[in-house]
């Protein structure tokens, strides 16, 4: 029943046309409207005297400075700027395995006892010359002591945090 041009009334083709008109009328509105609002060409202009030539205009200004060197005024013709040849970026090299952090405990003896012990000893938590090596019960109470005093669980062994932050620049 719609779709039977027939049934189709004098008046609906009347309306339908005047709707694609109307469209259409927009259509070429806006396509005026935006050929005007495109922006014009800039005409050339000539080279201001002061700049095509800028020895004579500071010959006539007086402005010389001293010890300039006259030349003569550039040519028109661009001259070719050399570009530099880039140069191979170098193989990168194998970036080391970190050693591995390993956790100091009472009944350790071993070199990075006496390592954390001398830290220990620079930051004021055990006396000069008491690193032996040895973690003993004085080295256990030196690393509580630190881990409290910097936010750390207090329990006497030296793990990766505590290490990391004893041996960190604000250790205190």
């Amino acid at each position: 029943m719609y779709n039977n041009p027939d049934n189709m009334s004098e008046a609906k083709v009347k309306s339908f046309i005047l709707v694609v008109l109307s469209l259409l009328l927009v259509l070429i509105i806006v396509l005026i409207v935006r050929t005007f609002n495109e922006p014009a060409p800039v005409a050339a202009t000539q080279i201001p005297p002061s700049i095509s030539n800028p020895v004579s205009s500071m010959q006539q200004g007086g402005y010389f400075p001293v010890g300039a060197q006259i030349s003569s005024p550039p040519t028109d013709v661009p001259t070719a700027v050399p570009t530099e040849t880039p140069e191979p970026t170098p193989q990168p090299t194998a970036t080391p395995k970190p050693t591995e952090i390993m956790t100091l405990r009472k009944g350790d003896n071993n070199e990075q006892v006496r390592q954390m012990q001398q830290r220990l000893i620079e930051l004021d938590y055990m006396q000069q010359g008491s690193a032996d090596g040895k973690f003993g019960s004085g080295t256990k109470v030196a690393v509580q002591e630190f881990q409290r005093n910097n936010g750390l669980a207090p329990d006497g062994a030296a793990g990766r945090e505590t290490l990391t932050k004893l041996f960190s620049t604000d250790a205190r």
